[in-house]
């Protein structure tokens, strides 16, 4: 009965370890949606910054942020 008791608690570990992982991979998903909206901010800060003191800097801002999002979504 002493040789069962360590197999039996390592098929039960072995049981238990998938489902922890799994539980680990749904919690990234929040954490990326997150980090997407912080280098959305990123990146309209950083136009802003460009378009200081130009004549069209509203639309400067607009253009600058549609082209880093699509150069970075690809």
């Amino acid at each position: 009965m002493k040789t069962i008791l360590p197999f039996i608690f390592l098929f039960i570990a072995a049981q238990v370890s998938p489902n922890l992982f799994a539980e680990e991979a749904e919690n990234t998903s929040v954490d990326v949606s997150t980090d997407s909206d912080a280098y959305l901010e990123e990146i309209k800060a950083t136009c802003e910054a460009e378009a200081v003191g130009l004549p069209d800097a509203d639309d400067y801002v607009k253009n600058c942020i549609e082209t880093m999002k699509q150069s970075f979504s690809q």
